[in-house]
Parts: C-alpha cells; sequence; structure tokens
C-alpha cells in the first residue's frame, strides 16, 4: 500500500450530548425559591388577616348600634341590639352546645369571663351590663349607655383570635 492513499486515521465527528433539564441552572432555583417564597407570604398574609375577621366584623356591628343609638336614643333597642350582637358573637366563636342554652347570671357570668382580660374594671354581673337580663323586655329602662357601650367595646376587643368556625 501507498502511504499516500492510505486514510487518515481521524474519528467521526461526535456531537455533545443533549442539554439535560437536570440539575437546573442557578437562575431556576432562584425563580423556584422566590415563587415559593411569595405563595408562603400570600397564605400567611390572608390567615393572618382572616384571624382577625370575626373580630372586625363585631366592632362594625358595635359601631351601627351606636349611631342608631345616636339617633333614636332608645335605650331599650340599645339594650336589645347589645345583647343580640354579643350572643351572635359568642355564638361565632363557640359550639352551640356551650353557649345557647346559657341565661340570666350565667350568661352575666360568662361574658365576665371575656372582660377579665382586659384593664376594664366594670363587669357585666355587676355593673353596667347587668341591665342586658331585663331591659331589653321593660316598657321603660335607664340604662348608663356610654358605661354599656364601652364594657361591650372591652368584651369585642378581649376576643381570641379566631381561624375556623365553631364545631358543633
Amino acid at each position: 500500500m501507498n502511504p499516500a492513499q492510505q486514510p487518515l486515521p481521524l474519528k467521526d465527528i461526535h456531537l455533545p450530548d443533549p442539554i439535560s433539564w437536570w440539575p437546573l441552572a442557578p437562575g431556576w432555583w432562584g425563580l423556584i425559591i422566590l415563587i415559593a417564597v411569595l405563595i408562603g407570604l400570600f397564605f400567611l398574609g390572608r390567615t393572618l388577616y382572616c384571624r382577625g375577621q370575626l373580630r372586625r366584623e363585631a366592632h362594625q356591628a358595635l359601631q351601627n348600634i351606636q349611631a342608631r343609638h345616636k339617633s333614636h336614643q332608645n335605650d331599650q333597642q340599645l339594650a336589645a341590639d347589645l345583647s343580640t350582637l354579643l350572643r351572635r358573637v359568642t355564638l361565632s366563636y363557640s359550639s352551640r352546645a356551650d353557649v345557647a342554652s346559657l341565661t340570666d347570671d350565667t350568661w352575666l357570668y360568662f361574658l365576665d369571663r371575656g372582660v377579665a382580660k382586659t384593664k376594664f374594671k366594670d363587669s357585666f354581673s355587676a355593673g353596667a351590663g347587668r341591665v342586658l337580663i331585663d331591659a331589653p323586655y321593660k316598657p321603660t329602662v335607664n340604662i348608663d349607655s356610654t358605661k354599656l357601650l364601652k364594657i361591650c367595646t372591652a368584651w369585642i376587643e378581649a376576643l381570641p383570635h379566631k381561624t375556623e368556625a365553631p364545631q358543633e
């Protein structure tokens, strides 16, 4: 054989392996972490907002009652509205079996436990809140509406954070 005719000992061209999707480039890792942090912040913010929703709604209802009382100055209606509001809020926080049957002094002592968590000195059972038992049913009543509204406001502010509906 003639050396000029002998083929060169070259290997064929080999293409590189196709680019794999794994492992990810650092930029993709940063994007995944950013998305995970944003999702976590969204759920944290939503949870914190929902925790105080019932309390905010109770405050709004109390402000509506105060505004109606300023316009009509009917103490009997004020006592009835506050009694209804406190019952509704209590049923939203506790199970129906625990609080629906509370009446008279047991109801006021239950409300006192909520006010005891605050620095407010008045109470439902021995103070301005005592009128909630019978004032809605009397034809004429004499109520210290300022103290009654303050004690109801203190009770609502002392409500614990609520994250889920009560269990029946």
